[in-house]
């Protein structure tokens, strides 16, 4: 770095690695409060010369927690571009290839950034990416963010919901259940189901385990379906209504989106087909409301 460059900049420098370092020595812990001042840091300094900053003041007095903050910039720096990418995914109709691509770019750096991709904050920001990826059909890259935060998806309710509706869509509407893409899609499907489950969602989670099993048995009368929906009895009466609403809108691609899709019509049709089989069980579902 020039002289001149950082002499001019040295005094807020200073500042600014004083209050890191202040910060840094009594913060209870590496949370997101550590976070926020980086972000302001990174704001007011631009990102563009961090690297700089750090690599020139990596030298004083204040080295060893530098390094520690360093990491904080760093973090702060992918955090501020998935919020930008995130909020411009979540407020637009479309967006670039080059958007999906940087998405995924930024979350696979995350991943390997333990501090940040451990934070509330972030998971909030990956559960914003894939109700956006979900909602405009992009199941390939659904796909490669769950497989890198797979627990971290399975462990956050907002994410499951999202997933379980996603996977059970994609899966209703395939053409061939035999294939590796399917097969695939199942397998993320239930192990969303299975999280659904324990979460308190019987209602969502039921709906797509009965769908999803009535497509893998190829429409035919299926002993143990009957019994998952015998259980259903059991429930409260609460997640009966979400169970019976969820087969009700997938029944009727009109209530599902605003264009009507060849996938959307599948998925109806296998719905309205569930329905009319195993009318007098769910009936008797509904017989045991209380």
């Amino acid at each position: 770095m020039e002289e001149g460059f950082a002499n001019h900049i040295n005094e807020e420098v200073k500042k600014a690695s004083e209050i890191i370092e202040s910060k840094i020595s009594e913060r209870e812990s590496k949370r997101f409060r550590n976070m926020y001042l980086v972000v302001g840091f990174v704001s007011f300094i631009g990102i563009g010369v961090i690297t700089q900053l750090v690599d020139f003041y990596a030298t004083k007095a204040v080295d060893s927690k530098l390094s520690e903050a360093r990491q904080e910039l760093e973090s702060a720096k992918i955090f501020s571009q998935l919020l930008a990418l995130a909020t411009k995914l979540d407020l637009s109709d479309s967006f670039t290839h080059t958007d999906r691509d940087t998405v995924i770019t930024l979350l696979k750096l995350a991943q390997n950034n333990q501090q940040l991709s451990s934070e509330p904050a972030f998971i909030s920001l990956l559960e914003k990416i894939l109700d956006s990826l979900s909602s405009s059909n992009n199941s390939m890259h659904v796909s490669n963010i769950f497989t890198m935060y797979e627990d971290e998806c399975l462990s956050t309710p907002g994410i499951t919901i999202t997933l379980v509706q996603h996977f059970g869509r994609e899966y209703l509407a395939s053409v061939d259940v035999t294939n590796e893409l399917s097969k695939n899609t199942l397998e993320n499907l239930n192990k969303n189901i299975n999280a659904l489950m324990s979460q308190g969602a019987e209602g969502l989670a039921y709906a797509f385990q009965v769908l999803s099993q009535f497509k893998m048995g190829n429409r035919k009368p299926d002993n143990n379906l009957i019994s998952i929906i015998k259980s259903l009895e059991a429930l409260e009466t609460e997640k009966k209504e979400r169970f019976f609403t969820v087969l009700y809108m997938m029944s009727d691609p009109t209530k599902m989106a605003r264009s009507l899709t060849p996938e959307l019509i599948r998925v109806s049709e296998l719905t309205k087909g569930f329905l009319e089989a195993y009318g007098p069980q769910l009936n008797a579902v509904l017989a045991n409301n209380s």
